[in-house]
């Protein structure tokens, strides 16, 4: 596995988490 490959494996599961954690924090405002 290159340092790009895991670089961008990274960043995807950051956005991931990102966007999981929006989700989560604007269901919460909403109740």
């Amino acid at each position: 596995m290159s340092v790009f490959e895991a670089l961008s494996l990274a960043l995807g599961f950051g956005m991931f988490i990102l966007a999981l954690v929006t989700l989560v924090l604007l269901l919460i405002k909403k109740n």
